[in-house]
């Protein structure tokens, strides 16, 4: 007995103190963290490092064999240092002319967290025994435990804050901010925190038959809700031939809902095959309609797939598309082995599910190493694929969508936009030009796409005066400023105009562009700015009483007889057929 315990005080010890170290270099990383991008890479490292080691030796410590330990727990955490290193390389200094390089931050610690999570049954089964032998039932044990044992570090850290939180907050009802300084100080919070939860660790794994109990009732859940599940995709399945695929189109995220039935299958069924061993789940007409699901399951993740590539063939490859495609791809794998599942009557009930399960874990670990490395890097992919579309011609350069490539593609988009400028043989390289031009000048992705995707021309914009020749430069500025409903408006209507006035003292004209509508239009005003270009200066609105705009045909008719007189500076109004205007300065 007193053997026992201290084997578990020594282990509750180790966690412990393995939570400290880790927690210490949290403390380091945030007290030192630098600015430099490549510091800023190696500092997140061996954040990555302690933490990915720390899971490990949590939930894999023996008590012996350290040296085995020692080295499985290095290699693992190595490859994903390695990996934080580089994502965080990709992200540049202030005053990066692109923008959305640390779009990998985010998948890599959910990834990193994911393939750890599969991998950690088979190191502990290897560090327990020393062979690479992993039996299913191990896998299986470890592969639910391992979530409670977690779930239980969690809730001993949570318990102990909500204590600590009370504890300060207690003492400053009486004026002593001593222990809120204390308490809420990085060291503490890095440190006591992570050591806590090390702890709470050593206790969950101390209570396997909670442990166990916890996974039997998360089990006898889904074993119950299974036959649900199943009668929910047949249906799904049987209604299909009536009401034919355009309705999940219309949907725009039918590919989510569809991959989001296959994974919960997919976990239903784990649960109710379990190790694999004792009597197969359920009557034999109960079983036989799960079957009957599980071979859809191929169907759906059919759908899904289509459903992407047709996406992708219209718009192009992104960063979301290329996650959806591996998701896709992994649960097609999963499908099609479970189906084979169903129809290979060998052995126990389902009993490739084995087989599946093992190769499939590999195979996700390959899919987050992969997209977070050069080889399935998403935004060089999507880049790549964008400036093909567009050097092919099977996007048209006015639709093209500029603004993505430079705000969310990062440096690879970026990077691409200089290529395109470059496409001397293609036949609308002037406007991919200009439109390359307006994006650069963009501060953000909002701006970009408030800018018309497909721009005006002269030919569909009328003068107030034909007469008056046009500044250089003014009208493609205009046509550049104004939003994609309003250049619909100007050329479904074709009634937009431009118009020369004096609206100061300067002896160059101020222009108005006089938006489509019958009362709800808009009046913008533009002049040169001191550096001699073109500038967006505000909007004329009606002053008096009535500050509505006028019916606009009838407005018009007047300007040929009395034209636009100018009333006062600075800023003069205007008065056109007796209804004065004022200009309203644009907020920069």
């Amino acid at each position: 007995m007193n053997s026992q315990l201290s084997v578990s005080h020594k282990t509750r010890l180790v966690l412990a103190g393995t939570g400290l170290v880790q927690g210490f270099v949290y403390y380091l990383a945030h007290e030192f963290w630098p600015d430099d991008p490549t510091a800023v890479a190696l500092t997140v490292a061996p954040v990555f490092f302690v933490s990915v080691a720390a899971v490990i030796i949590h939930l894999s410590w023996t008590g012996s064999d350290l040296k085995r330990l020692a080295t499985v727990t290095s290699v693992v955490s190595a490859v994903f240092a390695v990996l934080a290193f580089w994502v965080w390389r990709q992200v540049p200094g202030e005053g990066a002319l692109y923008q959305n390089d640390d779009a990998g931050m985010p998948t890599l610690i959910l990834g990193a967290a994911m393939a750890v999570y599969v991998l950690l049954p088979f190191i502990q089964i290897y560090q327990k025994s020393g062979k690479r032998e992993y039996p299913y039932v191990d896998l299986f044990s470890h592969s639910w435990n391992n979530f409670y044992i977690l779930a239980i570090g969690g809730l001993l850290v949570g318990s102990f804050w909500s204590i600590i939180f009370l504890w300060y907050e207690l003492f400053k009802l009486i004026d002593i901010t001593f222990f809120e300084d204390v308490f809420t100080h990085a060291a503490f919070v890095s440190m006591g925190l992570t050591t806590v939860f090390g702890y709470g660790v050593a206790l969950g794994r101390e209570r396997e038959k909670i442990t166990n109990t916890l996974r039997g009732i998360t089990i006898a859940v889904f074993r119950t809700l299974m036959p649900l599940l199943a009668l929910i995709a047949l249906l799904f399945l049987v209604s299909l031939p009536f009401t034919g695929l355009q309705p999940l189109w219309d949907t725009g995220h039918a590919s989510a809902v569809l991959l989001s039935l296959v994974g919960l299958t997919i976990l239903f069924l784990n649960g109710v095959y379990q190790d694999g061993t004792g009597d197969p789940p359920y009557d034999r007409r109960v079983r036989i309609g799960v079957g009957a699901a599980i071979v859809g399951l191929p169907i759906f993740t059919g759908i899904a797939f289509y459903a992407l590539t047709l996406r992708i063939g219209q718009y192009g490859l992104t960063p979301g598309r290329l996650y959806g495609v591996l998701f896709t791809l992994v649960a097609a794998l999963y499908a099609i082995g479970y189906a084979i599942a169903v129809f290979r009557r060998r052995g126990a009930w389902m009993g490739t599910v084995q087989q599946v399960n093992m190769g499939m874990s590999w195979v996700v670990v390959a899919c987050v190493i992969a997209v977070h490395t050069p080889l399935l890097d998403p935004l060089t992919l999507s880049a790549d694929n964008q400036i093909s579309r567009l050097s092919q011609e099977k996007v048209d350069a006015r639709e093209f969508d500029y603004g993505f490539m430079r705000f969310r593609l990062g440096h690879a988009g970026y990077d691409r936009l200089a290529e395109m400028e470059q496409l001397n043989d293609h036949p609308q390289v002037t406007l991919i030009r200009e439109r390359i031009e307006n994006t650069r000048a963009a501060e953000s992705y909002r701006e970009v796409l408030a800018q018309p995707t497909i721009l005006l021309t002269m030919d569909e914009i009328g003068l107030l005066y034909p007469e008056h020749t046009l500044p250089e430069g003014l009208f493609q500025f205009m046509a550049s400023n104004i939003t994609r409903d309003q250049t619909r408006d100007c050329k479904e209507e074709s009634d937009c105009l431009i118009a020369p006035v004096a609206l100061d003292d300067d002896n160059d004209y101020e222009y108005l562009f006089i938006l489509s509508g019958l009362n709800d239009y808009e009046i913008l005003a533009y002049d040169r700015n001191s550096e001699g270009e073109w500038e967006r200066i505000g909007e004329m609105h009606r002053v008096g009483l009535d500050l509505e705009l006028p019916n606009r045909p009838a407005f018009l008719d007047t300007r040929g007889l009395q034209g636009a007189m100018p009333v006062e500076i600075p800023w003069r109004d205007l008065e056109i057929g007796g209804i004065r205007l004022r200009l309203e300065e644009r907020k920069q």
